[in-house]
């Protein structure tokens, strides 16, 4: 069933970007249900444009990734936090591509959550467009990250939590947490989502 939509400034304004960049675009709302993809999205993943998506955009995900990605997104949904998460996707061809999905939070004039505003790239365009950035010189590392970083980084655009890492790499939280502060400093970074996403421009993880 369809959700009543009310386009507001910014959604109306992403909306036209979406359109007019052929981005893969989507919109949610404060629960998460995606109200808007853009037509690129519904044309790489092959969905008709008349039928909406909702929460089904999961279906869409590599099912070795589904319960990592809904974990992740969802948490980072209750608590109105910037979202983002490597993953496999199903295209209309019917094979899976590495993607990156992204989301910042859409925010009202009061300071409520309202949804994300969202953006998927696959891993070959994202870096591809870094790689122009790098060789103009606007995105640089600012020292090289460690191998134990670099894979505390890895697993973080995976979706884990630093609780998960701390598990996996047998190492307590505390240093996962270092860890994820030195990458954010050497990326030059705003925050853990931030630091990967330039990782992955860089071709570091």
């Amino acid at each position: 069933m369809n959700r009543e939509v009310i386009w507001d400034e910014k959604t109306s304004y992403f909306r036209k970007i979406a359109e007019e960049t052929k981005i893969l675009g989507w919109i949610t709302d404060s629960d998460g249900y995606a109200f808007y993809f853009s037509s690129a999205w519904r044309d790489f993943a092959g969905v008709d444009p008349a039928l909406p998506v909702g929460f089904d955009w999961l279906s869409f995900v590599h099912p070795h990734d589904t319960a990592r990605v809904r974990r992740k997104f969802f948490d980072a949904n209750d608590s109105a936090a910037e979202y983002g998460v490597s993953y496999r996707m199903r295209t209309k061809a019917g094979n899976y591509q590495l993607v990156w999905g992204h989301g910042v939070p859409r925010l009202d004039d009061e300071g409520n959550f309202q949804g994300y505003l969202g953006m998927t790239q696959t891993m070959e365009a994202y870096r591809a467009k870094a790689e122009a950035i790098v060789e103009a010189g606007g995105l640089t590392l600012i020292k090289p990250l460690s191998e134990r970083e670099r894979q505390v980084m890895t697993m973080a655009a995976e979706g884990l939590s630093n609780i998960e890492i701390s598990m996996a790499l047998e190492i307590s939280e505390r240093t996962v947490e270092t860890h994820v502060r030195h990458s954010v400093e050497k990326l030059g970074a705003n925050n853990r989502v931030h630091a990967v996403a330039k990782a992955i421009r860089l071709s570091v993880l």
